[in-house]
């Protein structure tokens, strides 16, 4: 039991976030990717066949980085506008 095309394209829209370069464009990758991971999850939720655990784990991991990236970026602009007022 798989759902192939469904794992993969998470992935790429997932990999597409966690290496974008572009700060501008970023938190709008994160958001996409965030919204993938969670189609994944229901659709693995709905499956009543049962569900690969390594994937889950994979989704959680993924959501987790997100966050991380998503702290970092806010973090980051946050500093920037404050360094931008101060001169």
């Amino acid at each position: 039991m798989t759902n192939a095309p469904s794992e993969k394209n998470w992935q790429k829209i997932y990999e597409a976030a966690v290496f974008e370069p572009d700060s501008a464009v970023l938190l709008e990758k994160i958001d996409i990717a965030q919204k993938a991971i969670h189609m994944r999850v229901r659709e693995l939720n709905e499956d009543r066949t049962g569900s690969d655990l390594r994937e889950r784990q994979q989704l959680a991991d993924a959501l987790r980085i997100l966050q991380s990236l998503l702290t970092i970026e806010n973090k980051d602009h946050r500093r920037s506008g404050f360094q931008a007022r101060t001169r």
